[in-house]
């Protein structure tokens, strides 16, 4: 028989980070049946999410997506190397790599190096885009370059 993690959902819709009881039953409905009107008038009224203890917990707030993670941190580690590579002359700046459009770029939008403290703009590290869209997508297609997963066709 599972045991059941019963948890209030509060009214801005997020879920309690603890549960507030669990059962043992073949069902999750067994909490609304039996245990729900045993609560006072106060709790019955109350919002509640029922998860299998097997089942993970974390809230989807905690969730982690790992394979964003790792794009993320391929993506800075790349556009690191694209500026140490491009503008060997900051490389005792503190610097940082960004996605901009301003008058330097043309008003297009562009991976560029700026000051880490002013954004001031110093150059670019990438080919000008039309639309942000586009230089992100750029970009994902450098890292799977990097990584060695470039789409083939």
């Amino acid at each position: 028989m599972p045991n059941w993690n019963v948890y209030k959902v509060f009214a801005n819709g997020k879920r309690a980070k603890s549960p507030y009881t669990t059962f043992e039953s073949d069902e999750s409905s067994h909490f609304f049946e039996n245990i729900l009107p045993t609560l006072s008038p106060k709790l019955q009224k109350s919002k509640w999410t029922i998860l299998n203890a097997a089942d993970p917990q974390e809230r989807p707030a905690e969730q982690r997506d790992e394979v964003k993670e790792k794009f993320e941190k391929d993506k800075i580690r790349l556009l690191g190397s694209l500026a140490a590579r491009k503008f060997p002359q900051f490389a005792k700046k503190k610097i940082e790599a960004c996605l901009m459009m301003n008058q330097h770029t043309d008003w297009k939008w562009a991976w560029c190096v700026a000051e880490s403290a002013t954004h001031r703009y110093l150059g670019e590290i990438s080919n000008r885009f039309d639309y942000s869209k586009q230089a992100d997508e750029w970009v994902k297609e450098q890292v799977a370059c990097m990584a060695g997963t470039a789409p083939t066709g």
